[in-house]
């Protein structure tokens, strides 16, 4: 007969090894300090292409809504202002992705180790130790 904690134990892994082991390994196939770097130039590309697309937005809106005079700019502190915005926007989403991509990590990590934990427990369960006294070769 089967015992019902080793069936629990072989669904727990079955159901990990069907829904997170692909991606938990490809996580951890980095060290977490590369895996929030690479995470956090995706992130940060984004970010700053959605920082420029809402200054142009701005800037259309200002030129064909409030008839803004091109000319009339002063240039350099428009692009100190435009940088200074750019600038604490990437500051911000780095440090948010930064927070998150170690919780997913360390999230990762644990899922792991407990994969491990149960791994462990299952083959001691089977593998049992041979009583004493008795040959294998006796028949």
């Amino acid at each position: 007969m089967v015992d019902k904690e080793r069936i629990i134990i072989m669904t727990k892994l079955a159901s990990y090894d069907k829904n997170k082991s692909e991606e938990d390994s490809q996580v951890l196939g980095y060290f977490r300090h590369d895996y929030v770097y690479r995470k956090n130039v995706v992130d940060r590309f984004f970010v700053l292409l959605g920082g420029i697309i809402l200054l142009a937005v701005d800037y259309l809106r200002r030129i064909f809504m409030e008839y803004l005079d091109v000319f009339s700019l002063d240039f350099g502190r428009e692009l100190r202002g435009i940088l200074v915005f750019l600038g604490i926007l990437l500051v911000v989403y780095t440090i948010i992705g930064s927070v998150k991509h170690n919780y997913e990590y360390t999230k990762c990590q644990l899922r792991m180790k407990k994969y491990r934990v149960y791994t462990k427990r299952l083959y001691k369960d089977s593998v049992k130790p041979k009583p004493r006294g008795i040959k294998t070769n006796d028949v």
